[in-house]
């Protein structure tokens, strides 16, 4: 026979392992383990996120040129304008661009954790399979050594003659263990401890006693099966070389089946109300910190008001002032104020009356705050910050005002 889906499962009852209640119909095997492959797979399957859209940038204002606007202002308004586009293109590029790699290096890493889990998936399965048997046969004991009854030992051929039982198991084998041993074990009230071990493999919705062991402690004994004791609940398969199990024993029930996915669908709910349980947590904290990233950006919008609503937000910047000699006296109300200024009263007749920011750190209403220490003037205010003049920050031209005759 050709064997299509062969698992091999070791059963070590020595230790207390997990046991689904009820009893399960083998017949249903192999949709069970296909089910609990399914699940398995589909925690690690590829999250089909959607790909981060194609960056969109926002258009430039079209500016008109003011009736008594020159054309060399003009221009400024229409850079400053561009500048301040080009930023925002800047920065919508790099949050795109994070944005994508995010994508990629999460579709990669769910790729990777989903090949792990197809390598990792015939031990899950062989522990599924390991729960499956376990309910239906349950732990088997060897029937002589649990009531220390030796009248089953040949002591010619060194060998018990005896059953391994359990609530839906029974096979009759024959272990050879020396009469020394055997003796010691005996007389030590030992042989309880003397465990099983069988070596099961499933295959075309049936399964197969391949191997059966006897163990005490480290010490391994040979067992066989005992053919002269062979009943009708078995027979051998010579294609195969094992023992095959008569699955249609009358001992297992269909009502197992329901209790089996009965379970199943408990522990699924009991993960999925963890998993909300978490998710919820993780809701809860997120709106937490929203809401103080909230304060802490009201604080900052308080501050930066503050900041720029007290002409000593301008002391650090040097302004640079021009126009006839009186201007002098302009000059020194700036002073008084508690700002740097650069003063060239007489040297400059000034054209104009205006104001520009061109340091790209000060703030939005610097024009505003020197015309309030200068009201007697009336000044057209004009703001030129931009990349091209960051050096003027630590200049003497941080600011111009142009006071005109």
């Amino acid at each position: 026979m050709k064997q299509i889906h062969l698992i091999s499962l070791f059963l070590l009852f020595i230790s207390n392992t997990f046991l689904l209640a009820g009893t399960i119909n083998p017949i249903k095997v192999n949709e069970l383990l296909e089910y609990k492959k399914e699940q398995y797979l589909k925690k690690y399957a590829v999250e089909n996120k959607t790909k981060p859209k194609k960056a969109s940038y926002p258009r430039a204002k079209k500016l008109k040129k003011g009736a008594f606007e020159k054309t060399k202002e003009f221009n400024i308004r229409v850079q400053n304008e561009d500048n301040k586009i080009l930023q925002q293109k800047n920065k919508i590029d790099k949050q795109h661009t994070q944005a994508l790699k995010r994508y990629k290096e999460n579709v990669n890493k769910r790729k990777k954790e989903l090949e792990t889990a197809k390598n990792n998936l015939p031990k899950i399965l062989s522990n599924s399979l390991n729960d499956i048997v376990n309910t239906t046969l349950g732990q088997p004991t060897i029937e002589a050594f649990v009531k220390n009854d030796v009248s089953t030992y040949n002591a010619d051929d060194e060998i018990f003659n005896t059953t391994i039982v359990s609530k839906n198991l029974s096979i009759p084998v024959q272990i050879q263990i020396p009469v020394s041993i055997a003796q010691k074990l005996s007389a030590n009230n030992q042989l309880k401890n003397v465990k099983p071990i069988v070596v099961f493999e499933y295959n075309d919705n049936k399964l197969y006693i391949s191997e059966i062991k006897s163990i005490y402690k480290k010490q391994e004994f040979n067992t066989m099966l005992n053919m002269q004791n062979y009943d009708k609940e078995f027979r051998l398969n010579d294609t195969v070389n094992n023992t095959f199990f008569n699955w249609e024993s009358k001992k297992i029930q269909d009502k197992d089946i329901k209790n089996y996915y009965t379970n199943i669908k408990k522990k699924n709910a009991k993960l999925e109300k963890q998993r909300l349980s978490k998710l919820k947590k993780q809701q809860l904290e997120k709106k937490r910190l929203a809401k103080l990233e909230k304060k802490r950006l009201a604080k900052l919008k308080k501050e930066k008001l503050n900041n720029t609503g007290n002409i000593k937000s301008l002391s650090k910047y040097t302004i640079w002032v021009k126009g006839p000699k009186s201007t002098k006296a302009d000059c020194d109300k700036l002073r008084n104020s508690g700002l740097k200024v650069s003063c060239n009263a007489g040297k400059y007749t000034g054209s104009s009356n205006f104001i520009a920011s061109r340091c790209p750190k000060v703030p939005d209403n610097t024009g505003k705050l020197i015309q309030q220490v200068l009201s007697g003037h009336k000044f057209t205010i004009y703001d030129w910050r931009g990349p091209k003049y960051a050096k003027t920050c630590s200049d003497f031209d941080a600011i111009v005002v142009d006071i005109g005759k």
